[in-house]
């Protein structure tokens, strides 16, 4: 069944969070972008989470710009997921606070 092994989520929302966020999100990294958007990346362990993640960004008031979900064992899919959060951001050219 596609998803048994998990998701990779890369969540786009209006509004700057902090990176302290991401334990309250079960992500491995948020990631601020100069135009005043946030970008949450990692993986999730099943689509219950992926649920959790979403209703926690709808309970916060923030603003989905995207929502990008790869299951990391679908065969069917064309897109690899990413080695690292951090190669996701810096790839999006957003600032992770790491200097």
């Amino acid at each position: 069944m596609v998803g048994e092994g998990g998701y990779e989520v890369r969540v786009r929302v209006d509004g700057e969070l902090s990176p302290s966020w991401a334990p309250v999100f079960g992500i491995a990294l948020l990631a601020t972008a100069f135009d005043g958007t946030t970008t949450i990346t990692g993986r999730l362990p099943d689509q219950a989470a992926v649920h959790g993640l979403l209703a926690t960004l709808r309970d916060l008031g923030l603003s989905l710009i995207s929502v990008r979900l790869v299951a990391l064992d679908d065969p069917t899919s064309d897109e690899a997921p990413t080695d690292s959060a951090a190669a996701v951001a810096t790839a999006a050219g957003v600032d992770t606070g790491h200097a």
